[in-house]
């Protein structure tokens, strides 16, 4: 199943701007491209490098691998 990431317009900015910066900086923490998918990467580039402030709601979007209640998957709620 397909992650879904929102991203303010502020953070799509940010990113775009400043991304050649958190290259340079994970290629010296971690020798290399520290070995993470794209959305690790751009998660820990927007919150550690450009101090891009996250918001977490996670009542809109559940993942298999997150813990969701049992009935997640067929969009149903037990109450």
């Amino acid at each position: 199943m397909a992650q879904w990431k929102f991203f303010s317009k502020n953070a799509v900015v940010e990113w775009a701007t400043g991304s050649p910066r958190c290259v340079e900086h994970f290629q010296k923490q971690c020798g290399g491209d520290c070995f993470w998918g794209e959305d690790l990467f751009v998660d820990q580039c927007l919150w550690k490098v450009l101090g891009v402030r996250r918001e977490n709601d996670f009542r809109i979007l559940l993942e298999d691998h997150c813990e969701p209640p049992a009935d997640w998957a067929t969009c149903t709620e037990a109450d």
